[in-house]
């Protein structure tokens, strides 16, 4: 079985959950009950946050992902530039 993490869900700037496609196939959305661990490797975790709306604002607007938050976060312009999306 192949799962795919889609996004966290964030609710009042807290990750409460996740969702995710099974095999391809259905999306499930999957709540924690104390904390969301992510663990998904050097490219696909900052990819997944920023999937979330979590990163450079300017990047998101760019894709049209909503924004969770306005805060600065210091991100490595040349990472961000390597990603494909």
């Amino acid at each position: 079985m192949v799962y795919d993490c889609k996004q966290i869900l964030i609710t009042d700037f807290k990750a409460v959950g996740v969702e995710f496609a099974k095999n391809g196939g259905f999306q499930y959305s999957v709540s924690a009950i104390k904390e969301v661990i992510l663990s998904a490797g050097a490219i696909n975790s900052p990819h997944l946050l920023m999937l979330s709306g979590i990163g450079p604002k300017e990047e998101l607007e760019n894709h049209h992902v909503g924004i969770h938050t306005s805060w600065y976060v210091p991100w490595e312009e040349e990472i961000i530039c390597g990603w494909i999306f």
